[in-house]
């Protein structure tokens, strides 16, 4: 997972700067990283962070990390002092990051912002969304092979989520397999 997020972020970064019309510039000069929680988090916030550094390692940028904002007012404080140290690229590191950028980013037109798994854009606001499936699927054969007790168990955190409903199907299917082998 944490492969999979310096991927997606350096993926973001190399797309974003090969746009010209994406920066007025058209070079990516800093960049900026809020997160809604910590570094120190061992997963989501952590996974960010590795990746940030991985863009600056890659493109010899300044990295400029904010962890635990959490409201439009502190995302504009923070942009705004971003911006003033000469960042052009924000990630928002979760999906409500995509409605403080959409209060700010007329404010901000040099600026570009990106975040996750949300359904706000505009010029200047791109949001990246993770395909589940494929990673359920896995998690879904990793576990069935795995069982003792032939039985498992899966959390699903939103209404729809594709990553449960893969891993239920898969691994329903392979426990069911598995018990003839």
């Amino acid at each position: 997972m944490k492969k999979l997020l310096i991927f997606i972020l350096l993926a973001t970064s190399f797309l974003l700067v090969s746009c010209g019309q994406v920066f007025n510039t058209g070079q990516l000069n800093n960049v900026g990283l809020l997160l809604d929680g910590t570094i120190h988090d061992e997963t989501w916030g952590k996974g960010a962070y590795l990746g940030a550094l991985e863009i600056k390692e890659e493109q010899n940028v300044s990295i400029l990390t904010r962890e635990n904002v959490t409201t439009s007012r502190e995302t504009e404080e923070q942009v705004k002092d971003m911006k003033r140290q000469g960042v052009n690229l924000v990630f928002g590191h979760g999906s409500d990051f995509g409605t403080h950028f959409n209060d700010i980013n007329e404010t901000y037109p040099g600026l570009h912002f990106v975040y996750f798994n949300g359904n706000t854009f505009d010029r200047n606001i791109t949001s990246i969304h993770f395909d589940g499936y494929e990673m359920g699927y896995f998690a879904g054969v990793l576990s069935a092979k795995v069982t003792k007790r032939m039985k498992l168990e899966s959390y699903q955190p939103f209404k729809v989520n594709l990553k449960c409903k893969a891993f239920s199907k898969v691994s329903k299917i392979l426990t069911q397999i598995l018990k003839f082998t």
